[in-house]
């Protein structure tokens, strides 16, 4: 749950030395925003598995099942649902869901001037490629990545082919989501 913060913290310095030798502060603020939106984008399916790991059981004796990152901790003990509701749902709140929510706010209250220098020197690269109507469209793949890994995550104990299955009909079933919004 620290990493983005620690990663984004690291940006956050390089670039403050970088402004202290030769830019200005609006630059650097550009700048920092739009490292921190890149870094937590590319981290985010990273996150959201890490988010979900707590909640993988795994089975190692006929009523044993242990959690699959800390093979120590029995599933659905007191420490482990402890460790579920102080870590991984708060994690999973604020990086999985809020995160992406808070900037899919941004470009929705800006959707009319997403084409303005103001926004697109921030928020471009969300939405780069994508016809101006369809702006949002970076938060469905968000979503349907999100659904990738809670499969894989869920259904561990479960063969490689039926994840696979269970994943083509959620790619199916997004497809035709995208078929009917477009």
């Amino acid at each position: 749950g620290l990493l983005p913060i620690g990663l984004c913290s690291i940006v956050a310095a390089l670039l403050a030395v970088m402004a202290l030798i030769r830019t200005s502060f609006k630059e650097y603020k550009r700048n920092l925003i739009v490292s921190v939106v890149i870094v937590l984008f590319l981290l985010h399916p990273k996150i959201t598995e890490t988010g979900l790991s707590l909640f993988e059981c795994i089975q190692v004796d006929e009523a044993d099942f242990r959690v699959r990152d800390a093979l120590d901790m029995t599933c659905f003990s007191a420490i482990h649902m402890l460790w579920c509701f102080l870590v991984s749902v708060p994690m999973l709140l604020v990086w999985t869901v809020g995160y992406p929510m808070i900037i899919l706010i941004i470009l929705v209250q800006n959707r009319k001037k997403l084409n303005s220098q103001r926004i697109k020197q921030y928020y471009h690269l969300l939405y780069l490629g994508y016809r101006d109507d369809r702006f949002y469209w970076e938060f469905v793949n968000t979503f349907r990545k999100c659904m990738l890994i809670v499969i894989k995550v869920f259904l561990s104990q479960f063969s490689s082919g039926y994840k696979g299955m269970v994943a083509i009909i959620l790619l199916i079933a997004t497809w035709r989501v995208q078929l009917y919004l477009c």
